[in-house]
């Protein structure tokens, strides 16, 4: 499970073509073993990933719900676009439709091509 959420920080670092100076993440279990407010103990094999690419962890803090509505909002996003995006190149309409209120996709809007 560690290795896999490693792989994905690995590959984003790739995508976005650099390494941030902090990675906030939710507790989940793959990173975070013991949350806590002041001392949270991370994954050993994450915190080796952290040394090796030079970046630091920041879990966000336990039952603080205005930090991790940040988190999940962008996930959320993340996957109802994916989904939007994959039914399009399936045959479907679910890409078109799923933008029907904006003025694009939010690529399209931010002038960045895409595969569509």
């Amino acid at each position: 499970m560690a290795e896999s959420f490693i792989r994905c920080l690995e590959n984003a670092f790739r995508h976005f073509g650099g390494v941030p100076q902090t990675v906030v993440i939710d507790n989940l279990k793959a990173g975070v073993i013991k949350a806590d407010w002041f001392d949270p103990e991370l994954n050993p094999k994450l915190e080796e990933f952290a040394r090796h690419y030079g970046t630091g962890i920041l879990p966000i803090k336990p039952t603080t719900p205005r930090h991790k509505g940040k988190v999940e909002a962008g996930v959320k996003y993340a996957q109802n676009n994916a989904v939007a995006e994959r039914g399009a190149h399936s045959g479907g309409h679910a890409h078109t439709q799923h933008h029907a209120t904006a003025s694009g996709p939010p690529l399209h809007r931010s002038g960045v091509a895409g595969p569509w």
